[in-house]
């Protein structure tokens, strides 16, 4: 039997000025996402007028009803063409996500503003990945319910594929078993698409 408030979630959604759909598929790159049944999907194109993505979707908890303050976790997966991945073969996009300087590279974009505390490589699907997880350096930072940053990241030939999301202190442990689902329901793009 479904929960009587799960029925009214897509009229509620949708009163709220957003619609949600279960599963994402971009026929262009092949980038696809169904996320686990707790998670619905909004494609935010409309939402970021300044982003410069390609794809931009949303991965929110079936209970979210305002985007400004989603409940955690929830994760935005986005695509970027990008000029260093074009023309270049998985092979090579591979091996640079293996190499220290490109990792180092890679963490220089979240600035001196953020605290790593872990730093992983990750792999889908024959697609090699980092995954980074890092807060905001403060006062605050060992509260429970302190935000806590999870960014996986795969260059592929079409473009940076990035995949990220919030926490809170409270929940990263049991979250990062819902991240990893997430992110394993990914369909990477490929080069011939």
């Amino acid at each position: 039997m479904i929960h009587s408030r799960l029925t009214l979630l897509p009229l509620a959604l949708l009163l709220c000025g957003f619609t949600s759909f279960d599963r994402f598929a971009d026929p262009e790159t092949g980038l696809s996402i169904e996320p686990p049944n707790s998670f619905l999907l909004i494609d935010l194109a409309d939402y970021s007028a300044q982003s410069t993505a390609k794809s931009s979707v949303g991965v929110y908890p079936h209970t979210t009803t305002d985007l400004a303050n989603p409940p955690t976790p929830y994760c935005v997966l986005t695509l970027h063409e990008r000029e260093d991945t074009e023309g270049k073969t998985q092979d090579e996009l591979n091996a640079r996500m293996r190499d220290p300087e490109s990792i180092d590279a890679l963490l220089g974009h979240f600035g001196q503003n953020f605290t790593m505390r872990e730093d992983e490589a990750v792999s889908l699907d024959g697609v090699d990945g980092h995954q980074f997880t890092f807060a905001a350096p403060g006062p605050d930072a060992e509260n429970h319910d302190y935000p806590v940053h999870v960014a996986t990241i795969f260059d592929t030939p079409p473009g940076r594929v990035t995949l990220a999301c919030q926490t809170t202190n409270e929940t990263l442990t049991t979250d990062l078993v819902t991240l990893d689902l997430i992110r394993d329901n990914l369909s990477l793009p490929a080069a011939d698409k």
